[in-house]
């Protein structure tokens, strides 16, 4: 009996050899084991990333509304709110910004009201220029009509402001800083 057994077994490496290789199967179950292996971390990447793509969009939404609402409230005013347009200012304001706005508060109501200052901003433009987790820069250009007791028909003035903006742990965005620039 050993040499039946023998000679199927050789028979049967016989056979195997005269097969083309292309019919040959690798082992079925290591091979679907890796092939799901490497689908399943391929959607979490892809699902990961989705989710961060989303996160930033959100963020880029909120920071450019908060940055246009800035410049309009700064630049959006008359003797009869003054107060009213300044607390909306500082409503959007954090650290830096914030104090700075503090410290101006009295100067800025008054010289609204005595000089009867009128001003209506329209935000023309408004572009990210860093979005960095809880940081961001963004730059807005507004356009608005100056009145004032010197200037009646008013005369158009446009403000490019180059503003920081912080995200507070309430996942509100506040500007931290802002400049005129030219």
């Amino acid at each position: 009996m050993t040499q039946v057994d023998e000679r199927s077994a050789a028979q049967e490496v016989g056979e195997q050899a005269l097969r083309p290789r292309w019919r040959r199967r690798p082992p079925l179950l290591p091979t679907l084991t890796l092939v799901v292996a490497v689908l399943t971390a391929l959607a979490a990447v892809l699902a990961v990333s989705a989710i961060s793509a989303s996160h930033r969009a959100d963020d880029e939404a909120q920071v450019l509304a908060m940055a246009r609402q800035t410049a309009l409230n700064l630049t959006s005013t008359d003797p009869n709110n003054a107060n009213t347009s300044f607390a909306h200012l500082q409503e959007a304001a954090t650290g830096q910004f914030a104090a700075d706005l503090a410290a101006q508060q009295d100067s800025f109501v008054r010289v609204v009201q005595s000089a009867g200052v009128s001003s209506q901003g329209t935000v023309s433009a408004a572009g990210m220029q860093r979005l960095d987790g809880d940081e961001a820069e963004v730059v807005v250009v507004v356009n608005a009509t100056v009145k004032n007791v010197q200037t009646p028909d008013g005369e158009p003035r446009q403000w490019r402001m180059h503003m920081d903006l912080q995200k507070q742990s309430d996942a509100r965005w506040l500007v931290s800083g802002l400049d005129f620039v030219a």
